[in-house]
């Protein structure tokens, strides 16, 4: 890999302990859907969270410190080069609770440790009560239900794609100043700032994973449903493809308006005209790859205490038909046989490990993505069956290689506690940086 071992070994081992070898550029509540097609502004957003300047360590930290995390002595002003990777992090909560902004902590530090990371919010299934995340609602709480599945993962896969489109802005020549449109339906100008800066950075210093010109690579990371909405994005469902399609049409669209000057402004000048015609160019740029091609980018998923077989799932744990299972998925299928049937049951469409394939029709078996399953022996809520059903899945048509698992370094580890655990930070790490090319 591109990667040198000491930069890989510094940024698992930093990342892990929980030190920072770079400053942290920002880009919070960018909505990835055009205006027009958001139904909740505040959750259907990403926090993006890039590698920046890179820090010396405290000048009290002694040699031998520095060298327990890879890291070099203080006195030395290099540090390895930030992954030329995004990491997109999707949280968990039951489909019905948490928020993106209670994981900013988490993706500052892989950030800080030189590995980007956006955080995807979507909309949650809404109860009139306020139960406990862990503790299961009485059968009878009334739940208005605005969001169902698959509303949920129809999200997480429209940011997914946001982020792909914009990601091609950081594999080519970026304009001085990053598209500033007026009416544009995505938050494109300060997350093309922030994506241009950090690819400029990493290619001025010959960064990991390639080189201008480039596509950066994308890793799915998510924690609980999250793995589950990830993991769903790995197999045959359309979610992704149909995405980044609609994603294309309205970049499209949007250069068509600049383009014909149609912009409710008719009082533009010779420069913001020039500027309109400029971002049109740039949008279409942006939209010209085929959704095969972005899809290519997501080289690996990486799932942490997550659901991939819902039948199975409340067959153990029978409370979480009604706590959280039917409000967010429907109701259950009439017969077991149809209840694992995606076509005839939600619970089965939602179960990544019930799905025929593992990647989309138009891809060949190679361009499957590589997996890594982190489901501790104790966790609470979820049980290890369920992370051993998803790699008997996985294992079948894939590589061993490409199906990393971590169990027993988890030991102890609770449902939630895994996100905070340093064994999570450097297992993610180490296998996100082992798949660079």
């Amino acid at each position: 890999m591109a990667t040198t071992n000491a930069a890989a070994v510094a940024i698992a081992a930093a990342a892990a302990a929980g030190v920072a070898l770079f400053e942290v550029a920002e880009v919070r509540d960018a909505n990835y859907l055009p205006a027009a097609a958001l139904s909740d502004a505040a959750a259907q957003a990403v926090d993006l969270f890039l590698p920046a300047d890179p820090l010396l360590l405290p000048a009290g930290l002694t040699d031998t410190a520095a060298a327990s995390v890879g890291a070099p002595s203080a006195n030395v002003a290099a540090l390895p080069r930030p992954a030329r990777a995004l990491l997109i992090f999707v949280h968990g909560g039951a489909w019905r609770t948490n928020s993106r902004s209670l994981f900013t902590d988490l993706a500052r530090r892989f950030a800080a440790a030189g590995v980007a990371c956006a955080v995807v919010g979507y909309r949650l299934t809404a109860f009139a009560s306020s139960s406990s995340s862990t503790v299961p609602a009485a059968a009878s709480e009334p739940a208005p239900l605005t969001v169902r599945h698959p509303d949920h993962v129809k999200d997480v896969a429209a940011a997914v794609a946001f982020l792909l489109l914009t990601l091609q802005h950081a594999a080519v020549a970026a304009p001085a100043q990053p598209a500033s449109v007026v009416g544009c339906p995505f938050a494109l100008t300060s997350t093309l700032a922030a994506l241009a800066d950090w690819s400029r950075r990493i290619n001025a210093a010959g960064g990991d994973g390639g080189g201008a010109g480039t596509p950066v690579p994308v890793f799915l990371a998510g924690h609980s449903v999250g793995a589950t909405m990830t993991a769903l994005l790995s197999v045959d469902t359309p979610f992704l493809g149909d995405a980044l399609d609609a994603a294309r049409s309205w970049l499209c669209e949007l250069a068509d308006k600049l383009d014909a000057g149609d912009d409710d402004d008719d009082d533009d000048g010779a420069e913001d005209r020039e500027a309109e015609l400029q971002a049109a160019q740039l949008l279409r740029r942006l939209a010209a790859p085929p959704a095969e091609t972005l899809r290519a980018a997501v080289r690996g998923v990486a799932g942490a205490q997550g659901i991939y077989h819902v039948p199975e799932l409340v067959a153990r744990f029978p409370t979480y038909a009604a706590w959280f299972v039917e409000p967010a998925l429907g109701p259950r299928a009439p017969d077991d046989a149809a209840n694992e049937d995606p076509q005839r049951s939600p619970w089965a469409h939602a179960s990544p490990a019930l799905h025929a394939n593992l990647y989309h029709p138009a891809d060949s078996p190679s361009a499957a993505p590589a997996f890594l399953v982190l489901h501790g022996p104790d966790d609470e809520l979820v049980d290890a069956e369920q992370a051993a059903l998803w790699v008997a899945r996985l294992r079948g048509p894939l590589r061993a290689a490409d199906v990393g698992v971590v169990d027993r370094e988890l030991a102890g580890v609770s449902h939630d506690d895994v996100l905070t655990h340093p064994a999570y930070f450097k297992a993610v790490t180490d296998w996100l940086l082992a798949r660079l090319p």
